[in-house]
């Protein structure tokens, strides 16, 4: 066995209530994301990490292994890195062998198998690939605004021509790649050692509220027919 795969859905969202199962277009969310990495053909075992009981009941058919995980690891200051950790330990304690982990967050229906391709051609050598987006506008221009006050985040770097500024990137949040030992020793995602895959900003969505949701259907409906 070579790689896994690893999706932490926890059952505890707030703004958008069982977003992990919630129905996206015609069956819950979660499952997109299984059926994707499975016709990937890149993992010997899909496996699922929750502290919920019905996240685990609607997908225990769907995944090869169910990690129900502890409440101290399901709060709303968790790292996806524990999550993963986690999950590596309790597979090696049952005498599962791999030497790679992908972690795909419940919610990355905008995943494909070419993306998950392309990370592991550039695996080699690198701490982690992950999916990033470029900024639309140079953030080098971004301000805040507090108590009816405008802050500038660059003050240095405000009357910079557009094309003197150098691309900025933010991570997609669809999925993280590793070596297994990289995961256990290594905290730093983003870091020099660290590469990404450039997508479109089509498929990069947040979906935090109702609106996000509503939005990414129509967005993966137009990609599908596309």
């Amino acid at each position: 066995m070579r790689n896994i795969a690893v999706i932490p859905a926890r059952g505890g969202s707030k703004r958008i209530k069982n977003k992990n199962i919630r129905k996206f277009i015609n069956k819950p969310i979660i499952f997109y994301v299984i059926e994707i990495l499975k016709k990937s053909k890149f993992f010997d075992k899909i496996i699922l990490s929750t502290d919920s009981k019905k996240i685990a009941k609607i997908c225990k058919n769907k995944v090869d292994i169910v990690i129900h995980r502890p409440k101290n690891l399901a709060d709303d200051f968790t790292s996806t890195h524990s999550v993963v950790k986690h999950a590596i330990n309790y597979l090696k304690l049952n005498d599962y062998k791999f030497v790679n982990v992908l972690c795909a967050y419940p919610t990355s229906v905008f995943l494909n198998k070419d993306i998950i391709k392309n990370a592991f051609k550039k695996l080699k050598g690198k701490n982690y690939i992950f999916s990033a987006v470029k900024y639309s506008h140079p953030i080098e221009r971004s301000f805040i605004k507090h108590k009816n006050q405008i802050k500038l985040n660059f003050k240095n770097q405000i009357d910079s021509r557009t094309q003197d500024i150098r691309s900025s990137f933010h991570d997609a949040g669809q999925f993280y790649l590793a070596n297994t030992k990289v995961w256990l020793k290594n905290n730093e995602i983003i870091s020099n050692n660290s590469s990404i895959i450039e997508i479109s900003a089509k498929k990069c969505h947040d979906i935090d509220y109702l609106e996000d949701w509503k939005y990414s259907e129509h967005m993966w409906r137009y990609l599908k027919n596309e």
